[in-house]
């Protein structure tokens, strides 16, 4: 598998459908501005390693979710069976090199070994969203989803265009168990696919002082490193590719409003950075 990444992390493009290309190529062409071309990037070989050491564990996780569709297809289960399957939040560009947990004598990927793909393959995988996990931006935060019911849910060309939480799961599940006492602050996914989408609804988020608040199409974000918050309209431009912050200065104040009330409710503090911990080698 090791051959097929040594075209490099920004030759995979060719991989991408063309009409893809025409729609997203100038938001890929902002994100990517800071990371070197394929050509003139070091250690190509480890590169290549890195994303085949990735492509091998996604492969053991897709062939093992089909033992368990076999199972359930064996067991005469799969017709009654509700499968919901969705990524992790992002691809991840952090830095694990202090923590002092890889074995330099050892390969990539071998036991012993601590590393992650880095930046540059990270910015492949979430193209052509912004950044990465743990931002608060669509590359950290979008995870694309798959849901299964052959009993309940008719399959449909296309994707539904509507907008999910992972806490929405567990109220999914006691809907359609018959049990609606639910009144947490997640909402059954149901409308999803029964046609009855919140449009209007507000979700915000915050994690390690990466902000974001989003209504219905109005997201406004602010990352750590960021000078200001920043304001998208998410149904025309999900890459957020465009900062309407500056033309729409009353949504700001309503968003931010919403936001600051949140984090009052919910108890968010400032963040401040952690001091380095001690290092230790495994």
């Amino acid at each position: 598998m090791r051959a097929r990444y040594l075209f490099g992390y920004q030759k995979i493009f060719g991989k991408i459908p063309d009409a893809f290309l025409r729609l997203y190529l100038p938001v890929m062409l902002i994100i990517t501005g800071s990371l070197s071309a394929w050509q003139d990037a070091g250690d190509r070989d480890d590169w290549s390693r890195k994303m085949s050491v990735y492509a091998a564990q996604i492969d053991r996780m897709d062939q093992n979710i089909g033992r368990v569709m076999q199972a359930l297809r064996r067991l005469g289960q799969m017709e009654e069976t509700l499968i919901i399957f969705f990524s992790d939040n992002g691809g991840c560009a952090e830095r694990v090199n202090s923590a002092l947990l890889n074995d330099p004598g050892q390969p990539i990927g071998a036991p012993g070994s601590y590393l992650i793909y880095g930046e540059p393959w990270a910015n492949v995988s979430n193209t052509p969203f912004r950044r990465y996990k743990e931002n608060m931006h669509e590359g950290g935060i979008l995870s694309p989803c798959l849901i299964q019911w052959p009993a309940a849910i008719r399959p449909n060309k296309g994707f539904v265009s509507g907008f999910a939480h992972v806490m929405d799961i567990f109220p999914t599940a006691l809907e359609l168990a018959g049990d609606r006492r639910y009144e947490g602050p997640g909402r059954s996914m149901t409308g999803l696919w029964q046609g009855r989408m919140d449009e209007d609804r507000t979700i915000c988020w915050e994690h390690i002082g990466n902000r974001a608040v989003r209504q219905g199409r109005w997201k406004l974000v602010r990352d750590v490193e960021d000078s200001s918050w920043a304001l998208y309209d998410m149904r025309s431009d999900p890459a957020e590719s465009k900062d309407l912050a500056s033309r729409e200065p009353q949504r700001v104040r309503h968003l931010l409003e919403i936001y600051e009330n949140w984090a009052h409710t919910h108890r968010v503090r400032p963040w401040k950075a952690p001091k380095p911990a001690k290092k230790y080698r495994s």
